[in-house]
């Protein structure tokens, strides 16, 4: 199944890593919103975590991006017969 895009080719994930970076909280045109659940959600419906840039710069999204990161490669959740790389 193709991945759903924005107008600029963006996925789901990334516009929600972006909403979340950019976003200013001050700022009355933007929702507030805690985007943390949001990526969670994305993420674990199987969103692709290496489809958005890393670090964001963020320290809460970067903490579930780097889980995410680490549970794609942990042994017990690969497919079986597929061996993850040291």
């Amino acid at each position: 199944m193709p991945l759903a895009t924005n107008v600029w080719g963006g996925t789901p994930l990334g516009s929600a890593v972006w909403a979340a970076t950019e976003s200013d909280p001050n700022d009355p045109v933007w929702p507030k919103a805690d985007w943390v659940p949001i990526l969670e959600l994305l993420l674990e419906a199987g969103a692709n975590v290496d489809a958005v840039e890393y670090p964001t710069g963020n320290s809460r999204i970067d903490a579930i991006l780097r889980r995410h990161r680490a549970e794609r490669i942990r042994p017990e959740t690969l497919p079986r017969g597929i061996v993850a790389e040291k």
